[in-house]
């Protein structure tokens, strides 16, 4: 148990400190991100409603199923990947737009 294990898309593993935690598998947040990376790319000189229509039922979908597990800093994570990816499919809509505005957070 100390190693976890992977199980219907989360890892299941006993800490040291004796806590047992629950969260989505590294394979899932890869998938998940590999996914909305390639519906980006799909959707770019699209409009921002067929953006939403496509990427919102991915987005909540994934997080009901992940919502009962320890994931507040996946969800963070992926926000920020989220952002990242809208603020790339904006730039090439816009490419001489410029960028001032824009805010950058790094969170280690």
């Amino acid at each position: 148990m100390s190693q976890g294990f992977d199980f219907l898309g989360v890892t299941v593993r006993r800490f040291p400190n004796g806590k047992l935690l629950i969260k989505p598998s590294n394979a899932a947040i890869r998938r998940l991100r590999e996914r909305l990376a390639g519906e980006m790319r799909a959707l770019r000189g699209s409009n921002a409603l067929m953006v939403l229509v496509r990427l919102n039922p991915v987005i909540r979908g994934w997080s009901a199923y992940y919502r009962t597990v320890v994931s507040a800093e996946v969800f963070s994570a992926l926000d920020h990947h989220m952002w990242w990816l809208t603020y790339k499919w904006a730039r090439h809509g816009h490419p001489n737009k410029p960028s001032v505005g824009v805010r950058v957070q790094v969170q280690r």
